[in-house]
């Protein structure tokens, strides 16, 4: 198998990741175990689990679905009985509970709620029943299975219901035939029928390629069965869209036949995870300094504090060397690329703004000024004035011979010339003032429209 650098690879990494993909607070983590721990020692029941892994996947804001992704077989049941708050789920059962009388589906409801109460043998009766009113249910097959296989032990029952599931899901839902596949492969390995499990695994991920568990599973039984190569194919389809499969097949017992192998496939992820995560950090680094030369973090402003931790955090968890430390390094690295570029066009955006508002008020000024000229007012103004000088013309050339054929048209002419010359003069003036203030402001102003559509572009491509 050739291993290809992980950036261009996994584009799970591309997206934000949630905590429960990238690895949850150790706090999270140890909630879900010991959630886990009480549902297999505790007969009490599943609401009260369900209840309080519930509660922990909220505080880490995590989904039905991401918690899906950490599948584990002691919290089987729990993710089951999630599971039915899937919409498309509910969707479906709608369809096949349409034509079921009031009675039948009250009988499915009281089956349910038995269940959830860790009402075992109730639920079981009630499922049976549940069976025979509506057979091509296959969300009461899975419940059957999960009975049978998790509660009382008869791997072949729970062979045969997990079977019914699978067959009567695919052409509702072929994600919840593949999910019924696993549990029938789960039963299968239990009894010791690992060329069964095998099969089962190999059905579930050609029913749903994208389902990551399926992926992981068929890995192990793979392992199992002595098909090394087979299982880093898969393992390494389930590690492209969740890097915490990685560590948790570090310490999967499925995988221990692979020994050495398995180390060198995790060592060469480790060491592509960390080149990965150094170029990323590079790339943010320069998209912080870009930022900066936009005028970002200047003059006391916080555009590029969140880039800047972000960064630290990268830093701070590269420095760590786990191949899930490289991914969170990673990740916070491109967070840092968004939010450097974020800080640049807030920045940008401010400096386009103040800009073209001083240019808006210079040109507000000299069209003010240039009305001021053209107006009336000021006409009189000048023409006052120029029929004073002319007088004074007038007066002088009544006593120089040379200039006294003018002394009549003097008055007359040269005022009315003389309003136009020295308006169009001042206009003129003003206008060209106006000019040397706007010039340089426009062509600052293209330049900062420029680097923002960049910022703009390097932001898009950041996120893709």
């Amino acid at each position: 198998m050739t291993l290809f650098p992980i950036y261009p690879r996994y584009p799970y990494l591309k997206g934000r990741l949630t905590d429960v993909v990238i690895g949850e607070s150790a706090k999270n983590r140890e909630a879900h175990l010991r959630a886990a721990g009480a549902l297999v020692v505790s007969q009490e029941g599943l609401a009260r689990e369900m209840a309080q892994v519930g509660a922990e996947a909220a505080r880490a804001a995590d989904s039905i679905e991401a918690l899906a992704d950490r599948f584990d077989w002691r919290l089987a049941e729990v993710m089951w009985q999630m599971e039915q708050q899937n919409s498309a789920l509910q969707d479906i059962l709608k369809v096949l509970e349409s034509p079921l009388d009031t009675q039948a589906r009250e009988l499915k409801r009281r089956a349910e709620e038995a269940y959830a109460n860790g009402w075992f043998d109730e639920a079981l009766q009630d499922f049976l029943e549940s069976e025979k009113k509506n057979p091509y249910d296959f969300s009461v097959h899975q419940y059957l299975a999960n009975i049978y296989l998790f509660r009382k032990n008869d791997g072949a029952k729970a062979v045969e219901y997990a079977e019914k599931a699978a067959k009567f899901a695919e052409p509702k839902s072929r994600y919840h035939a593949a999910y019924a596949l696993l549990h029938l492969a789960r039963a299968h390995s239990l009894m010791g029928e690992a060329r069964k499990a095998y099969d089962a695994t190999a059905r579930a991920v050609a029913l749903s390629p994208a389902f990551v568990e399926a992926q992981y599973q068929h890995a192990i039984h793979c392992a199992i069965i002595g098909e090394p190569d087979q299982a880093l194919e898969h393992l390494d389809k389930a590690f492209e869209k969740n890097c915490y499969y990685l560590s948790k097949a570090a310490s999967d017992p499925g995988f221990a036949t692979m020994g050495e192998r398995l180390q060198a496939y995790i060592e060469d992820m480790r060491a592509e995870a960390e080149a990965w995560a150094q170029d990323e950090i590079e790339v943010a680094r320069k998209a912080i300094e870009k930022a900066q030369s936009c005028g970002a973090g200047a003059n006391g402003t916080t555009d590029l504090a969140p880039a800047i931790q972000q960064l630290d955090n990268a830093r701070r968890n590269a420095r760590l060397g786990g191949v899930l430390d490289s991914c969170v390094a990673a990740q916070a690295a491109m967070d840092a690329q968004r939010l450097a570029w974020h800080g640049a066009i807030a920045s940008l955006t401010r400096r386009i703004n103040d800009t073209e508002k001083r240019i808006a008020e210079i040109k507000g000024t000299c069209e003010a000024q240039a009305k001021r000229l053209g107006g009336l007012g000021m006409g009189c103004a000048i023409y006052v004035a120029s029929v004073i000088f002319c007088a004074a013309l007038s007066t002088l050339a009544a006593f120089l011979p040379a200039l006294r054929p003018f002394s009549w048209p003097l008055p007359l002419v040269l005022p009315i010339v003389a309003t136009f010359l020295i308006r169009w003069g001042a206009l003129r003036g003003n206008r060209r003032h106006c000019n040397r203030e706007v010039e340089p402001l426009e062509s600052s102003l293209e330049q900062l429209k420029a680097a923002a559509r960049e910022a703009q572009q390097a932001l898009k491509s950041s996120e893709t």
